[in-house]
């Protein structure tokens, strides 16, 4: 029988998300069935499970962002997926660029020029595996409507 993993104190910690076969039909891991799971020699899991995060608690950058402007900077999560959505609403040519900052460093990094962003949809999703880097859309020309979300 497989034992719950225990904190220094002997409580048994919280589990942050709850995994489900690929079908929905069972929650194999929860806050009810802690890990580790004991599974058969040589189960092969790959592909098996989907995990499902609780919300993260951010708040989200969201607004009108004009030429010459930026969006508050957002500081993800990491390791988990967050949203960059970026909507011209200004008529004419509309350019944005989404930046990184790291932490302890003042400068902002290029990660998405505006050719890139062009060619993506205006709603995608990114995932930083570094933790406190923050993102940003900075206008170089026109307007957008700025989510930035997790």
């Amino acid at each position: 029988m497989a034992l719950p993993i225990s904190a220094p104190n002997g409580t048994v910690p919280p589990v942050a998300a709850s995994y489900a076969d690929v079908d929905n039909t069972a929650i194999i891991v929860s806050a009810t069935t802690p890990l580790p799971v004991q599974l058969a020699a040589g189960a092969n899991l790959a592909g098996k499970f989907t995990p499902y995060l609780p919300a993260s608690g951010l708040t989200p950058v969201t607004g009108i962002v004009t030429s010459g402007s930026q969006s508050g900077a957002f500081t993800p999560i990491n390791g988990r997926d967050f949203n960059l959505t970026m909507v011209p609403t200004g008529s004419g040519t509309n350019s944005a660029q989404v930046e990184r900052r790291f932490p302890g460093d003042s400068s902002w990094y290029v990660l998405i020029t505006d050719t890139m962003r062009s060619n993506l949809a205006p709603s995608f999703s990114w995932q930083e595996g570094e933790n406190g880097v923050s993102y940003r859309v900075n206008v170089t020309s026109g307007q957008f409507l700025v989510r930035i979300s997790q």
